[in-house]
Order: structure tokens, then C-alpha cells, then sequence
């Protein structure tokens, strides 16, 4: 089963809050990026919520003249709450995007406080060898491919699992892979990986490699696959969803691992090493 945005209620037919007007939004964005539309719908709903209002009104709202400094009040109590400039800078964006989108452009020129600093990555650095050795060992036999993959060859959580659980990185994207009843083995080294233009962010398809060491946990976790029962093939995922949880709730899963449940993988394995980093400072 695939991932339904958070406000499914607002664009679904049927629904008593459904509105055609938004489900065209949301489909406009999602066509470019389903993260984008997700994120953009969630956050122009809290702005209503925040306004008290509701994304129709905000229509009319925005033909006013005062329109620029209702905007600006809004702003100035979330900097006063102590949200972070970026933060607030990104909840106003959907605001636009909206309005934009149905033939309204304003220009509303408010300066947002250290809008362009993001303080939580500031306190990042890129872990040193030891560091990913350690986090490398605290993690499961999957996450520690995540991390390698991650961190030696340069791929995004989101190539490795989508953010629907839709697709994912296969190892038919990995060149010279050898499969037997035996188990994995790969004819070259460092092995080139293919990163296919819907995996890609820009997408745009690309290439990069995975050393020895990448390709020897991923081929410790495809043989250990493989002895557990499973076929895998060339159209296999690399990263695999636990076979013990093949259902849940009674509903069917997602096909492949969702970008949420390898970041997770992630975190833990970093958290469990004794750091408070973001996945992506392994990047």
C-alpha cells in the first residue's frame, strides 16, 4: 500500500472538506515532486490554521491591500515564538506557491530574520573514519548498507527507498552482479551504480561507484537474504522489507522500503553510536 499525503481528506472525492481547487495544487506539485506537494499542502494548511482562515479565503485575502501586512504580523508572532527564520521562511513559500497558482502574484518583500541560516546543520561536520566505523558497527546488517552507500558512494535515503515505497535502487542498477543458489558475488571492483532519473533529485540520471567495502556488507546482507529463503534477482531491491512484517494493521505494506524507514535505519545506527546527527551528514 502506498503512502497517502497527511491531508488526504482535502483532495479526496467524497470527502466533506474535499476541493477541487486544491487537489489541482497538489497534483500540479506532486507531478515535480511528491515531497514538494506534501510539505507544501501541510504547511499551507498550519498557515491557515495559524491565520485562522482556510485556503479559499486566503484567495480573497490576498486581492486586499493590507494583504502584505496581515502576512508580516504572522511572521513577526512566529519570530517572537522563537521558530527559526528558515523555518518561517519555508512556511511562507506554500503561501505563494497557492496564490500563484491561481493567477494571483504579490510581492510581499518581508525580511525574515536569519531566514537563509539553518542552525541545526550548522553544528554538523562530516564524521571523521572512526566515527563511521563506529556508527558501521552499530548498525543492523541492512542499515550498514544504508550507511555505506550513504557515505562512500554518495546517494540520497530517497534513491535508496522512494518516498511513496514505490521504487528503490535494484540491483540490476549495480553493474557485474553475479547471482546464484548460493548467494552474491560481484565481477567488479568498485562497481559501478546506475541512479536512474526517478531516483535521482534532479532528475537526471547519474553515475557512481561502491568500494570493496560497500560491496562486502551489501554482499554479507544479500547472502544472508538469500539463506533466509528469499529469490532475488536482478529486479530485486537492495534494501529489502523485514519479512517479518509483511502485514500490518491488515493492511498490505508499501512494495519497497519508503525513504522514512531507511532514514530511520540510519538514525538509529548514528544514535546508538553516541551521536545526534542527521543521516545526511554522511553525505
Amino acid at each position: 500500500m502506498t503512502r497517502e499525503p497527511k491531508y488526504t481528506k482535502y483532495i479526496t472525492e467524497g470527502s466533506p472538506e474535499f476541493n477541487l481547487q486544491l487537489r489541482r495544487w497538489y497534483e500540479n506539485l506532486k507531478a515535480k515532486s511528491v515531497i514538494t506537494a506534501e510539505t507544501y499542502f501541510r504547511h499551507l494548511i498550519l498557515w491557515c490554521d495559524r491565520d485562522n482562515t482556510d485556503p479559499m479565503e486566503l484567495l480573497e485575502l490576498a486581492r486586499r491591500e493590507d494583504f502584505r501586512y496581515r502576512i508580516m504580523d504572522i511572521v513577526r508572532k512566529m519570530e517572537k515564538e522563537g521558530k527559526a527564520g528558515s523555518y518561517i521562511g519555508y512556511a511562507e513559500k506554500p503561501v505563494i506557491s497557492w496564490l500563484k497558482f491561481n493567477g494571483i502574484n504579490v510581492k510581499l518583500n518581508i525580511n525574515i530574520k536569519d531566514e537563509n541560516r539553518n542552525l541545526r546543520s550548522e553544528n554538523e561536520r562530516v564524521p571523521s573514519k572512526e566515527e563511521l566505523g563506529k556508527i558501521l558497527r552499530m548498525a543492523t546488517t541492512r542499515a550498514r548498507v544504508s550507511v555505506s552507500l550513504m557515505a562512500y558512494s554518495g546517494l540520497r535515503p530517497e534513491t535508496l527507498g522512494d518516498y511513496e515505497g514505490t521504487d528503490c535502487l535494484r540491483l540490476s542498477d549495480i553493474e557485474g552482479v553475479k547471482i546464484s543458489g548460493t548467494g552474491v558475488e560481484f565481477e567488479n571492483i568498485p562497481a559501478k551504480l546506475r541512479v536512474r532519473s526517478n531516483l535521482s533529485k534532479a532528475r537526471n540520471e547519474y553515475f557512481t561507484f561502491i568500494g570493496k567495502e560497500g560491496l562486502d556488507y551489501l554482499m554479507e546482507y544479500l547472502n544472508r537474504r538469500i539463506q533466509e529463503g528469499e529469490n532475488i534477482t536482478l529486479n530485486s531491491p537492495v534494501l529489502q522489507l523485514d519479512p517479518k512484517g509483511e502485514k500490518k494493521r491488515g493492511k498490505e505494506r508499501n512494495d519497497y522500503l519508503r525513504t522514512q524507514l531507511v532514514a530511520r535505519d540510519i538514525k538509529k545506527a548514528i544514535v546508538n553510536a553516541g551521536f545526534d546527527w542527521r543521516p545526511y551528514v554522511l553525505r
